[in-house]
């Protein structure tokens, strides 16, 4: 209900209709759909619409490839400068590990925020992965190069491309 101070529509999804039940009785204001989240895409939600989307201690139920599939629709629902907000039961053993969440999540989705909790939670911030990118460059190379100009190849052309791709690993483009 915190979340309508700062938003006009907000959804929530639960596969218990008991608890949708219950949430709606309390929370007219939200619009509330008791279904499983592995049939997102089947839900009719609108796509790139959702500014924010939460999934907390939820995901670890399903199988890697089901998580996958919540992700991929996940992906869809967001718009694109959107924000998802992971929190997930990490300890291992059967359960994936804090950075077995972040790799699973960066097929996706750039984490802008990881953090493993006290409690053994990991907690990721993501934003869309760019998925379609155009860059133009103009390096001054000169044909012919003029009286008095030089190239100094390694300095104008090779560090600064070495630079830019090493912003680009930064922020998983």
């Amino acid at each position: 209900s915190r979340l309508l101070e700062i938003s006009q529509k907000v959804t929530g999804i639960d596969i218990s209709s008991e608890a949708i039940k219950y949430a709606q009785e309390h929370y007219p204001s939200i619009n509330f759909i008791a279904r499983d989240i592995t049939s997102l895409e089947k839900i009719g939600l609108p796509v790139q619409d959702f500014d924010l989307i939460t999934i907390l201690d939820v995901l670890y139920y399903f199988s890697i490839s089901d998580m996958r599939m919540i992700l991929e629709n996940i992906w869809n629902l967001l718009t694109d400068d959107g924000i998802l907000v992971l929190r997930h039961w990490s300890p291992g053993g059967g359960y994936l590990t804090h950075s077995e969440w972040q790799e699973l999540v960066k097929e996706k989705f750039n984490i802008i925020e990881a953090e493993l909790l006290d409690t053994q939670h990991s907690l990721l911030v993501c934003q869309k992965k760019f998925t379609n990118i155009i860059l133009t460059f103009d390096y001054e190379t000169w044909h012919p190069i003029p009286k008095g100009k030089k190239i100094d190849w390694e300095k104008d052309i090779l560090e600064s491309t070495d630079k830019f791709l090493g912003l680009a690993d930064r922020y998983n483009v």
